[in-house]
């Protein structure tokens, strides 16, 4: 499934991922679809796409930012609180 890592990454930028458990729930199905390879050759396919193609790779970060925003630390530890 996802670890921490996923997150950061997408924090810190445009992020394509496998196509791993959970990865649906978070981003969404569409979004998913179009960030996710299933093959290391998509996965060099999409990069070569999104390379070469700013403005929806930033466009698609965005979607990605807002799909973890409720998964930063700072809402986990409200979380942890408010089941204490």
């Amino acid at each position: 499934g996802l670890n921490r890592r996923f997150f950061e990454a997408i924090s810190c930028g445009f992020t394509i991922t496998d196509d791993a458990p959970g990865t649906d729930e978070v981003l969404g199905s569409d979004l998913a679809r179009q960030v996710m390879f299933p093959s290391p050759q998509q996965a060099a396919d999409m990069a070569s796409q999104y390379v070469n193609d700013p403005e929806e790779r930033a466009r698609l970060w965005g979607l990605e930012k807002d799909a973890i925003k409720g998964y930063s630390y700072e809402e986990a530890v409200k979380a942890l609180l408010k089941a204490l």
